[in-house]
């Protein structure tokens, strides 16, 4: 569902988010896989299970890296 303004111009505009692996995230941070499901079972790195496959936000990694929401 779009939000609108009075004129009539959408509110936001939705954007297309990048989605990646544990394996990938790994790779970007430098860090074990042991690490990116630790901070994902302890709630700091936000993640979705699509049919079972875990996939990671690149928003989540920022979120993570900067101590919290941006």
């Amino acid at each position: 569902m779009m939000t609108t303004v009075t004129s009539g111009v959408p509110a936001s505009t939705p954007t297309q988010e990048t989605y990646h692996t544990i394996e990938e995230v790994c790779t970007q941070l430098k860090v074990a896989n042991s690490t990116v499901r630790r901070w994902m079972s302890l709630g700091k790195l936000r993640y979705l299970k699509i049919d079972g496959a875990v996939r990671i936000p690149a928003s989540a990694i920022t979120e993570h890296l900067h101590g919290g929401k941006q």
